[in-house]
């Protein structure tokens, strides 16, 4: 694939990154506070400090792909399980 295409690819669809699933004041940030709708597959990555779940889906009918780092077992358990009670796009 081109560089060209890669980069329109990029360019259509809005990417949001969640750094550091805790947020002080805030609590955990979940996905239901991005996303209206999810699809079937979420990736979870093992990293030096934690945990990147990537989750993709809709939000106000544009697509979104949102990445959150969890930096504990219990964030990551919280973020899939938010996941999992979201409803799913057809």
């Amino acid at each position: 694939m081109s560089g060209w295409r890669k980069k329109q690819i990029a360019n259509s669809i809005e990417k949001e990154i969640i750094m550091g699933a805790k947020i002080p004041q805030q609590g955990l940030r979940l996905v239901s506070q991005v996303l209206t709708k999810t699809q079937e597959s979420f990736s979870v990555t093992r990293c030096t400090n934690g945990f990147i779940v990537e989750q993709s889906g809709r939000a106000n009918d544009e697509w979104k792909i949102v990445k959150i780092v969890c930096t504990d077992v219990d964030n990551l358990v919280q973020v899939i399980s938010d996941i999992l009670a979201m409803d799913l796009e057809n």
